[in-house]
Order: C-alpha cells, then sequence, then structure tokens
C-alpha cells in the first residue's frame, strides 16, 4: 500500500485522517549547538518528492469522493475542505490544501540511517555511527524508510537484536 486512510468517530465529529505511507521525501535533523539542552534543528521536508505529492493527491481526491457520497453526503459538513475542494479542483489545488493541513503522524525514522555511507548512511549493520568504536543508535533513526507496519513492533526487534550485538561484543 502506498497510503493510509483512517475514519475516527468521536460524539460530535467524524474525522479522516490520511497520508503516504513510505514517503520518499527527505529532510535532515543537525545539532544546532554544543549544549545538549539546545534544540536541534529539524527540516522534514515533507511533500518535496513528486511522487509523494501525487499520492497526497491521490489520497485527498478519495477521501473527497468518499465523503460525498451516500450515506456520507448527508452527516458530512461542506467545510470538510477549505477552502472547498471538489471534483474540479486541479491537483495543484489539492497539493495546496494537502500541505496547508497535513502533520507529521510521529512516526520519525530515518536521521541516523543504517546505510553504506557512501548513500547518505550514519550507522553500520552492527549499529555503530561510522567513525566511531562505542557509540551505537538503537532507535527508528536507523530504519532508512518510512515503514509500513507500526514503527515501535519493528523496534521491539531492533533492540532484540542489538541486544545480541552488544552481549557479543562485550564478551
Amino acid at each position: 500500500p502506498v497510503a493510509e486512510f483512517i475514519g475516527e468517530s468521536y460524539p460530535t465529529v467524524l474525522e479522516a485522517i490520511f497520508w503516504p505511507l513510505m514517503p520518499l521525501s527527505r529532510g535532515h535533523v543537525h545539532i544546532n549547538s554544543s549544549d545538549p539542552f539546545q534544540n536541534q534543528i529539524i527540516v522534514p521536508r515533507f511533500l518535496t518528492d513528486e511522487f509523494d505529492q501525487q499520492v497526497a493527491v491521490a489520497i485527498s481526491r478519495r477521501a473527497g469522493t468518499l465523503f460525498s457520497s451516500k450515506p456520507w453526503a448527508a452527516i458530512v459538513a461542506d467545510a470538510y475542505y477549505a477552502p472547498a475542494l471538489g471534483p474540479n479542483s486541479t491537483d495543484a489545488e489539492y497539493l495546496a490544501w494537502y500541505e496547508s493541513t497535513s502533520y507529521g503522524a510521529s512516526h520519525w525514522v530515518g536521521s541516523t540511517a543504517m546505510l553504506p555511507r557512501e548513500l547518505g548512511g550514519v550507522v553500520d549493520p552492527e549499529l555503530r555511527v561510522y567513525g566511531t568504536h562505542n557509540l551505537r543508535v538503537v532507535d527508528a533513526g536507523i530504519f532508512p524508510i518510512e515503514l509500513t507496519s507500526h514503527t515501535m513492533a519493528c523496534l521491539y526487534s531492533v533492540a532484540q537484536k542489538a541486544a545480541s550485538i552488544i552481549l557479543k561484543t562485550a564478551s
């Protein structure tokens, strides 16, 4: 799958959230100071890849189609899209709406990707940061791309593998 669509209902609200599942857009994270209490610089660069833009437009259009069909049309307010978008709206209008209303889903990955160094990797297969001997990364930062499964489930496996690696090298 390339996108996820979740419908949620509350006593007075029907909500749908949707997003590209495996975005190709790449941001970056940099240290801003030697002071560990200073915030880092995070530049997510959401929707900078053309394929991500196409997926965002397609799923936005699909949500609009879904909520304008029976039985939803009778209960979903016209204000679902602001400004109102419809079947005749352009891809650029849908993309502008999506960009103005979207946010991160809090499944951050890739800031310390396990990739070859020449491809921008930060961590080797033994979870060591390149250029160090005793510094390892054991978190979602090592995943080079977003996962279609829940991030935490995969992290349990990473933690188990990390424990094995660390125990092996400690003995």
